[in-house]
């Protein structure tokens, strides 16, 4: 019984250096694999639940452990559990003799399990918008772009595991090397919304937009530290999670931030832009750096700091950031506002859950892990959270937190999502 069982589930021995297998000369499947015993499972921050099985894969018991931040362990095994999906058999650490369940916050790192298809196979696109991806030998997305479709089909030759996701491979054509998130039956498209910001011109203080049940707006704000800047709009892109930024111009003319525009000039269908000011001045009370009024700056120095930093960011990224604009440390009121709606913003954007990412932890500032369940705890329609894309914790709290509000139901996307 226990061996009828094992025979019916692809487990990936890590001494095998690959397994390759003919059906009808249609599919080869080669599955590389590490050492026995030696290859890696990321998990990520946040909760892990794990699962002992019996030889016959009935569930004999269950645990859950809470990360403060991602763990590198070791693995034993990958197989695919009749009824559950793929599992990963934890080999080292607190989870040692645990199964965990292969994907966004638990998996084997790098592109693996790859299957062959010989002759190439047609997948059949819906009309929509899709994100398509490049990959280094380690996984890691090293380009991506939009695909829109009224309705096609690809040809592919190639599925693959990719950081616990799956993912086609096109055969030809001008895409020809470039990968889809999904699979033969199910591939997947952008769900989420970015661009087309309300009209008007009415000065207001947005917390969150209680029409816009079950989402979420992500918001980032940049400016000062930007070390995991790009690492946390990847980690987005391959995601195809929307989201909203508020650049500094100060912050965009930098190397990184110069980086970070480029890719949301390619990205409009990710990405859409706030207003964070030229210098992020405290624009209520005066201060904030150099070249920052110590009092209460005037309206023509608002309206310069405004429009000023949307030129900079306009010749980065072809994109105005009007109407929305947040500002500097949460400081404003009603005069500040009316001010910025004169000069092209009338949406003052604050928010209902501060991750207080921008506090290192030497500081007393957040783990990843708590970051995620913050935002997950406090969702609400049309909540706005508050990040910054130079964050200790963010990109480390991202698989976690958006783990958490798929679970509960709520799409992450854009503030002119929100608004629609």
């Amino acid at each position: 019984m226990r061996n009828r069982h094992r025979s019916a589930i692809r487990i990936a021995g890590a001494s095998i250096a690959s397994l390759v297998i003919s059906l009808s000369g249609v599919l080869a499947l080669s599955v590389p694999e590490a050492e026995a015993g030696a290859f890696s499972i990321r998990l990520e921050a946040g909760p892990q639940p794990a699962l002992s099985f019996s030889s016959g894969w009935v569930v004999t018991g269950s645990r859950t452990m809470t990360l403060k931040g991602p763990s590198t362990v070791y693995g034993s095994s990958r197989a695919t559990v009749p009824g559950r999906g793929v599992y990963l058999r934890v080999a080292s650490g607190s989870l040692a003799g645990w199964w965990v369940a292969e994907g966004r916050t638990s998996y084997r790192p790098g592109i693996i399990a790859i299957a062959t298809y010989a002759p190439a196979r047609a997948v059949q696109l819906a009309a929509g918008r899709y994100e398509i991806y490049r990959f280094d030998s380690a996984g890691a997305v090293t380009s991506a772009k939009a695909l829109r479709t009224l309705g096609t089909r690809l040809s592919t030759d190639r599925a693959a595991v990719v950081n616990g996701l799956r993912h086609l491979r096109v055969a030809s054509g001008s895409l020809a090397g470039w990968w889809l998130p999904g699979t033969l039956a199910a591939p997947e498209r952008i769900t989420c919304s970015a661009g087309s910001p309300p009209a008007g011109t009415t000065g207001r203080m947005v917390r969150s937009v209680p029409a816009a049940t079950r989402e979420i707006a992500l918001t980032f704000d940049m400016g000062g530290r930007l070390t995991p800047a790009m690492s946390i709009i990847r980690y987005l892109e391959f995601e195809r999670v929307c989201a909203t930024i508020f650049p500094t111009g100060a912050a965009a003319t930098t190397s990184v931030g110069r980086q970070v525009m480029a890719e949301i000039r390619s990205h409009p269908e990710l990405f859409e832009l706030g207003n964070h000011t030229e210098r992020h001045c405290n624009l209520r009370d005066g201060g904030g750096g150099t070249g920052c009024p110590t009092s209460r700056p005037s309206a023509a120095f608002v309206t310069s700091e405004l429009r000023t930093a949307d030129a900079t960011v306009y010749a980065l990224t072809g994109r105005h950031t009007a109407p929305y604009w947040r500002p500097p440390y949460g400081s404003v009121d009603s005069a500040l506002v009316a001010v910025a709606a004169r000069a092209g913003w009338p949406l003052a954007i604050m928010w209902s859950t501060d991750t207080v990412d921008w506090r290192p932890p030497a500081d007393g500032g957040p783990t990843a892990a708590y970051v995620a369940a913050k935002v997950v705890a406090a969702r609400t329609a049309g909540g706005i959270v508050l990040m910054h894309l130079g964050g200790y914790p963010t990109r480390n709290a991202l698989p976690a937190m958006l783990t958490g509000l798929r679970r509960a139901g709520y799409a992450a996307t854009s503030l002119s999502a929100l608004f629609r």
